[in-house]
């Protein structure tokens, strides 16, 4: 806080004392899936002061106000001998007390000019720092501010005066801090959910834990891609594939908890549900990354979405939704696409099938610039209780021998997902061996394979291409009428889902297709389950790929169970029967 100045002046022998102003240490201021899954039945289905305050100068309050805020005192009470004295020169005070504050400022807010009646002819009665104020002056000296007093007034006030009043020197601030005791931040506490200076993510992962899709390495968080290498002793490279039109969470949770060492995990993720030419995006992509640097992410193209997008041919839009990838976050050389219910008109329409061409190529290639890019197909199929194959068998032949076709998907696609849902009703019955179930999901499940390697020789480029890329779509889809799994309950459903990767396993043995290759389709919401039943199914389903694509043998018994017995594969559902169809139907070109 500013002190007044107390000025004191003496005329006719009075002596005259100037109070500096305040000291420093007073004029310093302490700085102080919403998600739209479906569609039609297997055609749908596969559906974020310290202001230095600095006090204010007499000068810079001038400046701001036009008023000069110099304080002066009351004139100290007289004592009864220097009564007569101050009375006499009270007036004369009073005007030259005016004078000085008149004197202070010009009217225009510009220094005095030295005519004789301004702060030169005075200096000697000013303090060597200018005087402030916190209050304005008294109304009577405000009153003759800017009346100059008689010059005969000012010469005898100069007269008088003294010599040059002593200096004062400067009161500071003598006081020091303490350097008794430097300051030493207290120790890092590990495990008091701060990461301070001094922890790690090495050191101390509970607080510096490394975020999603980062790994600690050498002490720092970088991001888990690339992945190490495979484990010496792989001997193959699995692929788990999922389709999940209701959700992903808990099965790829699963996957992370329980994964196979050899194995790279492939997680689909749906379009937008308000526009589905649109790839979903973040927080997803990362969801996924995060569950370890063998997680990928699988961007859906729906075909028909983007068969309502007018004004484009089908290779621009494949390379434009290329882009959209990027622009979403998925990361090439990582993901990847994946074409949603391509149409079954593919086998009979040669239009459908150029359009398919077309797009498989602008997906791969991307907008110019980018970097190759394969993906999957995802193709509607038939359902496994079928018994009619009059018109459907003729089609696939003719399609199996579109030879152009092809080597472009060869050239392209590196998953052909053909949709092969089994039945449970066609599947799990309860009298039969593992074996002969395993048999009834894999005559179905890999009927186009079968039917290229009994083909002539036109045939063979698909059956180069289905050895390369042929990729069973079962399913692990649970509460669902349209895949036939609504009245089964949690056991069974563990059952025939650990059954159908035992078939896909053990099929691989003694063919071309699928090899390590696997993909299931999955329902991550309730539909009359609970959370933990549904969480109970993916680990059963994780255990099974688990152990079924392990390092160690025999592989594909251990999907049933780890020890390699049967404990998890006798799926049996009332009335179930098989459809020998399957096997008869195909066997032969």
């Amino acid at each position: 806080m500013r002190q007044p100045v107390v000025m004191m002046l003496c005329v006719l022998g009075a002596c005259a004392a100037a109070c500096v102003g305040p000291t420093a240490s007073e004029t310093l201021a302490p700085g102080a899936a919403e998600v739209e899954f479906g569609g039609s039945q297997l055609d749908a289905a596969a559906a974020a002061e310290t202001t230095d305050a600095a006090v204010p100068d007499q000068r810079a309050e001038t400046e701001a106000t036009g008023v000069d805020l110099v304080a002066i005192d009351a004139p100290p009470q007289p004592n009864d001998a220097d009564s007569d004295a101050d009375a006499a020169t009270s007036g004369a005070e009073t005007q030259l007390d005016a004078m000085l504050v008149a004197d202070a400022q010009s009217p225009d807010g510009s220094a005095p000019a030295d005519d004789g009646t301004s702060p030169a002819a005075d200096a000697a009665l000013l303090p060597d720092n200018p005087p402030v104020a916190d209050a304005a002056p008294p109304a009577d000296l405000a009153s003759t501010a800017d009346t100059k007093p008689p010059a005969d007034v000012a010469l005898a006030a100069d007269a008088q005066s003294p010599p040059d009043a002593p200096d004062v020197p400067p009161v500071t601030d003598t006081s020091t801090a303490d350097t008794s005791k430097p300051d030493v931040p207290p120790a890092p506490i590990c495990g008091n959910g701060k990461c301070e200076n001094g922890e790690t993510c090495a050191a101390c992962p509970k607080d510096c834990g490394c975020a999603a899709a980062m790994v600690c390495k050498d002490a720092k968080c970088v991001s888990n891609w690339p992945p190490p290498p495979m484990p010496a002793n792989c001997t193959f490279q699995a692929k788990v594939l999922t389709y999940n039109p209701k959700g992903w969470g808990h099965l790829a949770q699963a996957f992370a908890d329980d994964p196979a060492p050899c194995a790279d995990y492939y997680i689909h993720l749906p379009a937008i549900a308000g526009d589905k030419t649109q790839p979903r995006g973040e927080p997803a992509i990362t969801e996924v990354h995060g569950h370890g640097s063998r997680f990928h992410a699988l961007a859906e193209f729906h075909w028909a979405g983007w068969s309502e997008v007018a004004g484009m041919t089908w290779l621009q839009k494949g390379k434009e939704f290329r882009k959209r990838m990027v622009e979403k976050g998925y990361v090439v050389g990582r993901d990847h696409w994946a074409i949603n219910e391509l149409p079954s008109s593919v086998r009979t329409d040669k239009a459908v099938r150029q359009a398919v061409r077309d797009v498989v190529q602008g997906l791969y290639e991307g907008p110019a610039g980018a970097a190759a890019m394969g993906g999957a197909v995802y193709i509607i199929g038939m359902g496994q209780a079928t018994q009619n194959f009059a018109v459907y068998k003729p089609n696939l032949k003719d399609w199996t021998l579109d030879s152009g076709f092809w080597q472009d998907m060869n050239a392209y696609v590196k998953w052909w997902g053909q949709e092969v849902y089994g039945d449970p009703a066609t599947v799990c019955v309860g009298s039969a061996t593992v074996a002969q179930r395993s048999e009834a999901v894999n005559m179905f499940a890999m009927h186009h394979a079968r039917l290229a390697d009994v083909g002539p020789a036109g045939a063979a480029a698909a059956k180069a291409f289905f050895g390369e890329s042929y990729t069973p779509l079962g399913s692990a889809f649970w509460r669902s009428d349209i895949y036939n799994t609504d009245k089964l309950t949690l056991e069974q459903m563990k059952h025939f889902a650990s059954t159908s990767v035992y078939a896909a396993r053990a099929w691989a043995v003694n063919n071309t297709a699928p090899d390590a290759r696997i993909a299931l389709a999955w329902n991550n919401q309730l539909d009359g389950a609970t959370e933990a039943e549904v969480k109970d199914l993916a680990a059963r389903v994780a255990s099974a790929l688990r152990h079924a694509y392990d390092v160690a043998g025999p592989p594909a018994a251990k999907a049933c169970s780890p020890s390699g017995a049967y404990t998890w594969c006798a799926c049996s559902v009332n009335g179930a029967a098989f459809n020998g169809l399957w096997k008869t139907a195909f066997a032969a070109w």
